[in-house]
């Protein structure tokens, strides 16, 4: 089994480092694993909205699990929300600043890895499956996730609400990004910043 957990995060995501490290990367590891005479099973854990928000990242994301189902390689694939630590790094780089941008109609859906890790049942060798998408056990405004962390570290700063621009934003927005269905995660962002102090 090739449990494919590795994506491009460091700095600003885009569709460029994905492409390269996600998309390519994947064709080198599954080509590898082909020429070894070895069909192992590929679980590829990937991101809840890939295929309908129009962000950089997430459409390399997309592509890279297109690469895995066109491989003729048994694979699961599972879609989670977004991670705790993700959105905690992200609001403390933003707390550095003294002004934020705060998108009002977002909500975020955060889970932990772990959780991911234990989700469902594992798959039978031969199976390619899209498992149900998994999400975290409540949905919060990118304003009340932001709020709480930078209250946990710093005194928030002035912080400016309204709408962002552009087609992402907008998917956002409209929910693409949560598993409502799904509510799988345990640990609430609370528990999650109970555990930071």
């Amino acid at each position: 089994m090739i449990a494919h957990l590795a994506s491009e995060t460091s700095g600003i995501p885009s569709y460029a480092k994905a492409q390269r490290t996600d998309v390519e990367g994947t064709g080198r590891l599954l080509d590898s694993a082909r020429r070894a005479g070895v069909e192992p099973h590929v679980v590829y854990i990937s991101i809840v909205g890939v295929d309908k928000i129009p962000f950089g990242y997430y459409r390399g994301k997309l592509a890279t699990e297109q690469v895995i189902e066109r491989s003729g390689l048994p694979y699961t694939i599972l879609r989670t929300t977004q991670w705790h630590t993700l959105a905690a790094k992200f609001c403390l780089q933003l707390g550095s600043l003294p002004l934020v941008a705060i998108p009002r109609a977002c909500a975020f859906s955060s889970s932990t890895p772990a959780r991911s890790a234990t989700h469902g049942q594992p798959c039978p060798r031969s199976a390619v499956a899209a498992c149900p998408e998994m999400g975290g056990p409540e949905a919060l405004s990118f304003a009340e996730i932001a709020r709480e962390i930078l209250q946990s570290r710093w005194q928030a700063p002035r912080r400016l609400r309204g709408a962002l621009p552009g087609k992402a934003a907008k998917a956002f927005a409209a929910g693409y990004n949560l598993a409502p269905d799904h509510c799988d995660g345990r640990i609430t962002w609370d528990d999650f910043l109970a555990r930071l102090t």
